[in-house]
C-alpha cells in the first residue's frame, strides 16, 4: 500500500481503495458506497443521466429511457461473452443499435 496515510492511520475506505482487504477495510468501504449509492439513488428522478446505463445501473433509476438503456447494455455485455455466437433475437438487436 502507497499513499501520504500510514496503515495504522489511514481511513478504513481509503485503505481498501488501495488494496487492504482485511474485513475491517471492506465493511467500511461497503458501508460508504452503500451509503453513497442510497443517496445518490434519492435523486435519481431529477439528476440521473436518463437512457444510459448509468442512469439505470449506478442511479437505479427505472424509467422506461433507462430501463432500454440497461436492457441494450446487458444484451451487449451477453454478446461479447458469446464472442456473437447463437445470439437471441433481443441480443441481435442490441448489437445493431450498438454498432449504429
Amino acid at each position: 500500500m502507497s499513499g501520504h496515510y500510514p496503515a495504522d492511520h489511514a481511513p478504513a475506505a481509503w485503505r481498501y481503495r488501495h488494496g487492504c482487504r482485511h474485513p475491517d477495510c471492506t465493511e467500511e468501504h461497503r458501508v460508504q458506497s452503500a451509503r453513497a449509492r442510497s443517496e445518490r439513488r434519492c435523486h435519481a428522478a431529477q439528476d440521473a443521466p436518463h437512457g444510459t446505463w448509468s442512469g439505470y445501473a449506478n442511479w437505479g433509476c427505472r424509467c422506461g429511457r433507462c430501463l432500454v438503456a440497461g436492457q441494450l447494455s446487458n444484451a451487449w455485455d451477453r454478446a461479447v461473452r458469446k464472442e456473437f455466437t447463437g445470439l437471441s433475437e433481443l441480443e441481435r438487436r442490441a448489437v445493431a443499435a450498438m454498432a449504429q
